[in-house]
């Protein structure tokens, strides 16, 4: 994987596929979170239904400045929301890298053209993700409701 990472050589992986011919057991063990991790530039065929059950945590400020990609405009955000692929938005290390949560979730914004509702959507899929019990859950998602509905 390092290899791959280090000379940008980019994969076009197939969850589904990979797991309909057996090349992967299932969904949960597809290596597509690990090789994004790892900084390997990931190509989520279009072509592959959706994978269920598999959160990608994305921060595009430290993927652009570890040379995971090579420019935000380049990022590939899009083509994993695109291709159903559940995304969170972070910040990983906000000190290193010069940035915070919020000017992620608007670089995101901007690289999936989204308005407040799409930003707001993006919040409420992190939540689901999360590992929050059912009721936290709940009360911040209705936290981020109350919040889009008034502004």
């Amino acid at each position: 994987m390092a290899y791959l990472a280090e000379n940008a050589i980019p994969l076009e992986v197939c969850p589904t596929s990979n797991v309909r011919t057996r090349a992967v057991a299932s969904l949960d063990e597809h290596p597509l979170p690990v090789l994004v991790a790892a900084g390997v530039p990931v190509t989520v065929n279009s072509d592959d239904p959706p994978m269920f059950g598999t959160t990608l945590e994305v921060c595009p400020t430290s993927n652009v400045r570890t040379r995971a990609v090579p420019s935000i405009d380049e990022h590939p955000l899009p083509a994993l929301v695109a291709a159903g692929v559940p995304v969170t938005i972070n910040s990983d290390d906000p000190p290193m890298f010069g940035t915070t949560l919020e000017e992620e979730y608007a670089v995101a914004a901007r690289l999936l053209n989204l308005n407040e509702t799409g930003v707001a959507n993006l919040a409420k899929d992190a939540v689901a993700a999360s590992f929050l019990p059912p009721e936290g859950k709940s009360t911040l998602l209705a936290e981020i409701d109350a919040y889009t509905e008034t502004h």
